[in-house]
């Protein structure tokens, strides 16, 4: 018994340390509070602690981001308060220890494409993010936003194809001021 015991807090060990940062992004931007956010996480880990394993088990990236997220939308639906947040705003989060003018050094493009997604909804938002940024799988993406897998691959589609009619919009627009300055 001591044994599981053991193997079951290093697992737990490895799971907070694999999804603490993830997870408390989401909460994040979707209560616009760290340490709201932070709260939710916690609470999404003991929620885990007291889940029977076999509800979780094979799902468990699935199951953390649709807690979490559950969790955070009650908190806020409590609060009664929606705060946007700039992604900027939480650069300390994602692991890579980033500084502020590190951030600041990022490529138009990366910006351009961050301030057309903040335009999303905030599901599309939460697909493209628990694709790209999360890694996971149209099957996980579905369980956690409770939506269909084809739903997933259908926003996914639609999604990035307004991302490039946007980019080439604006493109086009900035090749044309250049060419009435050359003028």
């Amino acid at each position: 018994m001591e044994n599981e015991t053991i193997s079951n807090s290093d697992w737990l060990r490895w799971v907070v340390d694999r999804y603490q940062g993830p997870l408390i992004r989401v909460a994040f931007r979707i209560t616009g509070n760290l340490e709201v956010a932070r709260e939710v996480a916690q609470d999404t880990f003991l929620r885990l602690c007291r889940q029977e394993e076999r509800l979780v088990n094979g799902q468990l990236t699935s199951w953390l981001f649709t807690v979490c997220r559950n969790r955070a939308l009650d908190v806020l639906k409590k609060e009664r308060r929606l705060q946007p947040v700039e992604d900027e705003e939480f650069w300390f989060l994602d692991g890579r220890g980033k500084t502020p003018a590190e951030s600041a050094a990022q490529s138009d493009s990366f910006k351009f494409v961050q301030s057309f997604i903040a335009t999303l909804s905030p599901r599309d938002q939460d697909v493209l993010r628990f694709k790209f940024e999360h890694g996971m799988s149209y099957r996980e993406i579905a369980e956690a936003l409770q939506i269909s897998e084809s739903n997933v691959g259908f926003i996914l589609h639609q999604t990035i194809r307004k991302i490039r009619k946007h980019a080439k919009a604006v493109e086009d627009e900035s090749a044309e001021q250049r060419n009435r300055l050359l003028r």
